[in-house]
C-alpha cells in the first residue's frame, strides 16, 4: 500500500505534543510492578519502566485505556470473565505498550500478539515471561514488531499469522495520543484491513483526549469509518477490571472514562 499523499503528515492541529488530561495514569506509574485481576485465584502481572529507568518510555505503563478495554472485552464482571468464541480468535495488540491488552486476554483463551516498536519488544518480552505458568493451558502470547505507517509495513511472519488465523480482532488501546502519529497509524490500520477485511477492530480512547475527533476526520477521509459503541469507567488509580462499569455510549469528557470505539473499512 501507498502512503496517504493526499492526508497531511500530522492532524490538522498544531500541537504535536503528548495530549493532555493524562495525568491520572501517574500514581501508578512508579510502580516497577503491578497485578490486574483476571481470573479467580489468577493475576496479570506487569512490569512498568518508572521515570527514572534509562527504558522508560510512553509504553512502560499501564494506561487507563488498556484498563477501560480489557474490561470492556471482559464484560466487567469480577470472577465471572467469558470465555471467548471457539476457536478463539487471534488478537492484534496494536501499540502495546506493557501489554495489557493481549496478555490480560490471553488468560481468557486469546491467542494475543502483541505489537509495539522495537525499543517497546523487551517490556513485552518481559511481561509474557512474567505470565507464561498462567496461561499457558489458556493462551498463546507473542510480541512482534509493528511500527506504523505504509512505508514500515507488515512483517512476513505476522501476515502469516493474521492470514492462517480463522478470526482476528485488533484492537488499539490509548493509541491517539500524538497528532503526528495520526496517519502513520491510520496507514496501518489500512493495511491490515487488506490482509484481513473481515477483522473485527476496536479503538479504546481517553475521553478527555483532545484531538480524537481530528484523528476521526483523518480516518473518514481515508475510508474509514469509526462507531462509538459504548464507554468503560474506569475508578482512579483502578486496576482491577471487574470494578469497572461498561455504560452507554454519550460524549461526556470525564477523567478514566474510556470510549470503545468500533472501527471498520468503508468498501
Amino acid at each position: 500500500m501507498e502512503a496517504l499523499s493526499h492526508l497531511p503528515r500530522s492532524s490538522p492541529v498544531t500541537n504535536s505534543e503528548d495530549d493532555e488530561n493524562t495525568l491520572n495514569i501517574w500514581g501508578r506509574e512508579e510502580s516497577p510492578f503491578i497485578s490486574l485481576p483476571i481470573l479467580p485465584l489468577k493475576e496479570l502481572k506487569l512490569g512498568q519502566y518508572g521515570s527514572s529507568d534509562e527504558r522508560w518510555g510512553i509504553h512502560s505503563c499501564v494506561w487507563d485505556g488498556g484498563v477501560g478495554a480489557l474490561a470492556f472485552f471482559a464484560g466487567g464482571l469480577a470472577g465471572q470473565l467469558p470465555s471467548p468464541p471457539r476457536p478463539p480468535p487471534l488478537l492484534l495488540d496494536i501499540g502495546s505498550g506493557t501489554g495489557v491488552v493481549g496478555l490480560g486476554l490471553a488468560f481468557l483463551g486469546y491467542r494475543s500478539i502483541v505489537t509495539d516498536l522495537p525499543e517497546a519488544l523487551p517490556l513485552l518480552e518481559e511481561n509474557i515471561a512474567l505470565n507464561n505458568a498462567e496461561v499457558e493451558a489458556a493462551g498463546r502470547m507473542t510480541a512482534m514488531e509493528l511500527s506504523w505507517g505504509a512505508a514500515a509495513g507488515v512483517s512476513e511472519a505476522l501476515r502469516a499469522e493474521l492470514q492462517a488465523a480463522e478470526s482476528v480482532v485488533f484492537m488499539g488501546a490509548d493509541v491517539v495520543y500524538k497528532p503526528y502519529l495520526f496517519t502513520p497509524l491510520i496507514e496501518t490500520l489500512l493495511l491490515l484491513f487488506e490482509l484481513r477485511p473481515d477483522a473485527e477492530c476496536w479503538i479504546a480512547n481517553q475521553s478527555m483526549r483532545t484531538y480524537f475527533r481530528d484523528f476521526l476526520a483523518l480516518s473518514n477521509a481515508a475510508g474509514i469509518e469509526a462507531a462509538h459503541v459504548k464507554n468503560v469507567r474506569v475508578p482512579e488509580g483502578g486496576l482491577d477490571p471487574g470494578e469497572c462499569a461498561v455504560e452507554e455510549a454519550s460524549e461526556c469528557r470525564e477523567p478514566g472514562l474510556i470510549q470503545m470505539f468500533r472501527i471498520r473499512r468503508i468498501t
